[in-house]
């Protein structure tokens, strides 16, 4: 009975550490009568983000976007970041998978933060594939002691930034997509709008670290 509390008092301890090592930023109720245009340095300095000038923004529709991400993979040449919260085994994954195994074999880097629990049914094959090709693979909060306190808290970040240029966010794999392969507006339809961004400048190295 005591070895049992205190074996519940440690995990509770570490439930405990493992929560406040995770803080989010809390702001202050803030107030400005300037125009928008004069609040952005201060706006992306909030969001720990930087302003870009030149920028430009192309907006897709159901799976046209899974066509520009791996035509922009293929294309790349120095680096591929790519981050998501959902993968699921079917005919657009393995396009996905197939694009970035074979710019790793080309000596490109490639980076990958998977979130643990949102792409548990790729299955180890797939990730097994991908290292194996030269993909660099991390979990976003696996399932480890460490993290019991934060293993609610998901990686809904999908992005994939290429050499640094361009930018490929809020893909609508969501859903099926990734799974079946469908463009039906009603089935692959989703809260986020995918967009590819592109810069003159160099996109900052996004944080893709779990």
């Amino acid at each position: 009975m005591v070895g049992a509390l205190i074996g519940a008092v440690i995990i509770l301890g570490v439930a405990i550490w493992s929560i406040k090592r995770h803080k989010d930023p809390h702001l202050e109720h803030l107030e400005s009568d300037k125009p928008l245009e004069d609040l952005i340095p201060s706006l992306s300095g909030m969001a720990l983000g930087m302003p870009i000038p030149g920028n430009s923004v192309q907006i897709f529709q159901n799976g046209a976007f899974f066509d520009a991400l791996i035509a922009d993979i293929a294309a790349a040449r120095h680096s591929v970041h790519f981050e998501t919260f959902l993968w699921k085994d079917g005919h657009l994954s393995r396009r996905l998978a197939d694009a970035l195994c074979a710019k790793a074999r080309e000596r490109v880097i490639v980076r990958m933060v998977l979130d643990a629990q949102g792409t548990r049914r790729m299955g180890e094959e797939m990730r097994d594939r991908l290292r194996a090709a030269g993909c660099q693979l991390a979990l976003y909060h696996p399932r480890t002691l460490k993290n019991i306190g934060v293993i609610p808290e998901r990686d809904h970040r999908k992005i994939a930034v290429l050499d640094g240029r361009t930018a490929q966010s809020s893909t609508p794999c969501n859903r099926c997509s990734a799974r079946t392969g469908s463009r039906s507006p009603a089935r692959s339809s989703s809260a986020t709008t995918p967009t590819r961004r592109s810069s003159p400048a160099a996109i900052p190295r996004p944080t893709l670290h779990p």
